[in-house]
């Protein structure tokens, strides 16, 4: 895992950014995925960057509640690391609190676990995990201004409820995260395209295999599902479709068709218990 805090580097080229659409086009999202992006960014259609009437112009009501900073959107150009794994994330867009807490809620004993969150971004469902008492909380963001934001936002929760575990956050690649040795519960909201899920689903099962124990997988908008589905580790334990709350829904994550699916796997053995979300 890279080092904790952020550090200085290049913007990347034009070359480099049109090759790295290519990778993206070709083994990420897929072809007919990305001419769509590209419609709908040309029809300036983007239910995000879109500029619609009814788009809130204040801070998110979990930021004013909080007193953080979890908002706003960026685009995978926007977050170039220089990792060969770049053109594979998703950018970054808060889950919405409502819909974290409903998928963080599936494990009933969360003092038993470790809380990762792969792809945290700003650190939103962190926060959500940390109304909880797992037994430690740990973030994973490989864009720097991304991790120095949810270490922000991580210290001014601490300050605020110095109760709750503390959330650990570190700079680094999900697919060379060393997992906990314990009970852990890895949190996703579709963090990246599939040749890097596919790695991380791989490590995280051999990581199983080698050193049984109660593990949950926790993936909201699992749009690469079939990469968890493929472990003879774990199981399918729960799935379902959310909605946000209405006073979350004009702040743009929950896109023209209404909320997320999410699903939840366990490992097969030893087997623990989880919530539902039907």
């Amino acid at each position: 895992m890279s080092s904790k805090h952020a550090t200085a580097r290049a913007q990347p080229s034009r070359h480099d950014q049109l090759l790295g659409t290519v990778k993206r086009a070709v083994f990420g999202v897929g072809l007919l995925a990305t001419a769509r992006a590209l419609f709908r960014r040309i029809a300036n259609q983007d239910p995000v960057r879109a500029a619609g009437p009814g788009q809130p112009k204040g801070p998110h009501p979990f930021d004013q509640e909080f007193g953080v900073e979890t908002g706003g959107f960026m685009s995978w150009r926007d977050l170039q690391t220089g990792s060969a794994n770049d053109p594979y994330t998703s950018g970054y867009l808060g889950v919405a609190p409502s819909i974290a807490r409903r998928v963080i809620g599936l494990v009933p004993d969360p003092e038993r676990y470790t809380f990762v969150d792969i792809g945290c971004g700003k650190g939103r469902p962190l926060i959500v995990a940390s109304e909880r008492p797992f037994q430690r909380i740990l973030g994973v963001e490989i864009a720097p201004e991304m991790a120095d934001a949810a270490r922000r936002n991580a210290e001014a929760i601490r300050a605020r409820f110095p109760e709750r575990t503390p959330i650990e956050v570190v700079t680094g690649d999900a697919t060379t995260l060393e997992f906990p040795d314990g009970p852990v519960v890895l949190f996703m909201y579709q963090p990246f395209e599939m040749p890097v899920m596919r790695v991380v689903a791989r490590r995280f099962g051999e990581s199983l295999a080698r050193k049984p124990r109660p593990a949950a997988v926790l993936y909201v908008n699992p749009v690469h599902a079939r990469a968890w589905d493929r472990l003879d580790v774990i199981e399918r334990a729960a799935e379902g479709h959310l909605e946000p709350t209405r006073e979350e829904t004009p702040f743009g994550y929950a896109g023209r068709g209404g909320g997320h699916d999410a699903m939840a796997w366990r490992t097969r053995d030893p087997r623990p218990e989880l919530g539902t979300l039907a």
